[in-house]
C-alpha cells in the first residue's frame, strides 16, 4: 500500500475518532455506554496501527515501535513466484479469509516462503506487528539436523508467545487458558497484525482444531500464515508447495556457491550433469540441496557409482569431497563409509599399503560407533593385510 493511501486512511480515522471522543465527552468513565467505549478503544487502536505503518514507510520498512520477532537469518530464497503472489493476495485486507495455509512435505521450504512473504509485507508496511512462533522440534541446517528447545506445543503456548511479543504482559499472566485466548483476541481488535504459526503438524489433532477455531475468530484486518505438512486451512487460502523446478534449483545452487566458495568449486567441477544428478537425488527439495549432510552422502554415492562402473579415477574426487564434507559436520559414520570406498580406489590402483591405512581408519571409527559396516571393514582390512604380506 502506498503512503498517500495510508495517510488518507489515517486522516479519516483521526476524524472519526474525534467524533467518538466528542460523543464520549458528556459521560464519565463510569457512565459511558459499553458500545461507545468499545468503539473508542478500537478506533484509537486503529489510529495507532496506521501511525505504526506510516512510521515503517518513513523509516524504510523498520521501526522499533513495531512488534516484530521475525527470525533474522540469511536464507537464500529462489523461485516460488506464483506461490508468493497467492500468499500476498490472501493477506490483503479485502480478502475475507483469515489468511493462508502453506502445506507440503518436509523440506519444501514452507517456513522460508512464510518468512519471505512476511518480509515483503513488512517492506510494504502492510501490518503494524509481525509475530512468529513455531512448533518445530527440530530443523535442518546446512550442517545437519538440529534440535529446537523453544518449540510451542499448544494453542495456549502460541497465545502466550504472541501476547509477549505484543508487550501484553497482563495477558501472559492470565491463569485461565480460555480467558487468555479471548484477551488476546480483544487486544488484536483495531490492530492489523500478521501472526505466523509455524510447523503445526507436530501438534495433536485436538490442538490443531483449537487453533483453527481461534483463527476463525481472528478479528479483521489481522491475518495469519500457517505452515504445516497437514492441510489445516478452512476459511483460508491454501498454497501447496511442490518441488523446485530444475531452473530454480540451479539458481539456488548457484547462489549457495557464491556464498560458500568451496561449494561453488564443487558444483563447478560437478558440471551440469552432476548438478542434475544432485537435483534428482534431492527430489527438488530445497533444504536438502543446501544441506551439507545430504551433499556428503550424495558425493559418496556418486563415488560408489563410479566404482561400480569400474571407473576408480572418476570416483576419487567425489569420495574426497564426501570425506571433507562429512568431517566438517562431524558425521563420523559417513567418514568411515567413504574411507572404505576410497580404500577400494587405492586397491584398484595397486596402492595396497595406502589402502590398508584407510581401511584401518574406517574400521576403528566403525568399531567405536558400534554401527553398521564393522563386518565389511574387518574383511577389507584382512584382505588388504594378506595382499600387503604377499608383496
Amino acid at each position: 500500500m502506498d503512503r498517500a493511501t495510508l495517510e488518507q486512511q489515517h486522516s479519516l480515522a483521526i476524524a472519526l475518532l474525534a467524533v467518538l471522543e466528542q460523543q464520549a465527552a458528556g459521560y464519565t468513565s463510569l457512565t459511558i455506554p459499553a458500545h461507545l467505549k468499545l468503539q473508542l478503544d478500537e478506533k484509537r487502536q486503529e489510529v495507532a496501527s496506521l501511525e505504526a505503518r506510516l512510521a515503517q514507510l518513513q523509516g524504510g520498512g523498520a521501526d522499533d515501535t513495531v512488534p516484530d520477532n521475525l527470525p533474522r537469518y540469511c536464507h537464500i530464497f529462489v523461485g516460488r513466484t506464483e506461490e508468493m503472489a497467492r500468499c500476498l493476495a490472501a493477506l490483503a485486507p479485502e480478502e475475507r479469509g483469515w489468511g493462508v495455509t502453506i502445506d507440503g512435505i518436509g523440506g519444501m521450504g514452507k517456513t522460508s516462503l512464510a518468512l519471505e512473504v512476511a518480509e515483503r509485507a513488512r517492506d510494504a508496511a502492510l501490518f503494524d506487528a509481525y509475530l512468529f512462533a513455531s512448533a518445530k522440534t527440530s530443523w535442518l541446517s546446512p550442517d545437519g539436523v538440529r534440535q529446537e528447545t523453544l518449540a510451542q506445543s499448544s494453542l495456549d503456548a502460541f497465545c502466550r508467545e504472541f501476547a509477549r511479543i505484543l508487550g501484553q504482559n497482563e495477558v501472559v499472566q492470565i491463569s485461565d487458558a480460555k480467558a487468555r485466548r479471548q484477551a488476546l483476541l480483544d487486544v488484536l481488535r483495531g490492530r492489523q497484525a500478521l501472526l505466523i504459526w509455524d510447523n503445526l503438524e507436530t501438534l495433536t489433532a485436538e490442538e490443531r482444531e483449537q487453533i483453527a477455531e481461534f483463527l476463525r475468530k481472528l478479528p479483521a484486518p489481522n491475518k495469519a500464515i500457517i505452515t504445516s505438512r497437514r492441510r489445516t486451512g478452512e476459511s483460508a487460502v491454501t498454497v501447496r508447495l511442490d518441488k523446485l523446478s530444475f531452473a530454480e534449483a540451479a539458481n539456488l545452487m548457484q547462489q549457495t556457491g557464491q556464498r560458500q566458495p568451496r561449494v561453488g568449486r564443487e558444483l563447478q567441477q560437478a558440471g551440469e550433469a552432476g548438478q542434475g544428478a544432485l537435483y534428482d537425488a534431492a527430489g527438488g527439495i530445497a533444504e536438502k540441496l543446501n544441506n551439507k549432510q545430504f551433499q556428503a552422502t550424495f558425493c559418496g554415492n556418486l563415488g560408489q557409482l563410479a566404482l561400480d562402473r569400474d571407473r576408480p579415477q572418476d570416483a576419487r574426487p567425489w569420495l574426497e569431497r564426501a570425506i571433507a564434507l562429512a568431517q566438517e559436520i562431524g558425521r563420523q559414520d559417513e567418514v568411515a563409509r567413504t574411507l572404505s570406498r576410497l580404500a577400494q580406489v587405492l586397491e584398484s590402483e595397486g596402492r595396497y599399503k595406502e589402502a590398508l591405512d584407510l581401511a584401518r581408519q574406517a574400521l576403528q571409527i566403525r568399531e567405536r560407533l558400534r554401527g553398521r559396516g564393522v563386518g565389511f571393514s574387518r574383511q577389507q582390512v584382512a584382505r588388504l593385510e594378506t595382499t600387503n604380506n604377499e608383496q
